[in-house]
């Protein structure tokens, strides 16, 4: 279930998946910080 969540998420109605889910993840949390 961690698994899936890292990398499967939804961005602006569309999922994403897989390596681009995890870079989108990182730039969002960069973003946040």
């Amino acid at each position: 279930n961690i698994i899936q969540e890292m990398f499967t998420f939804e961005y602006q109605n569309k999922i994403v998946w897989g390596a681009s889910a995890r870079i989108l993840k990182q730039i969002q949390s960069a973003l946040k910080s």
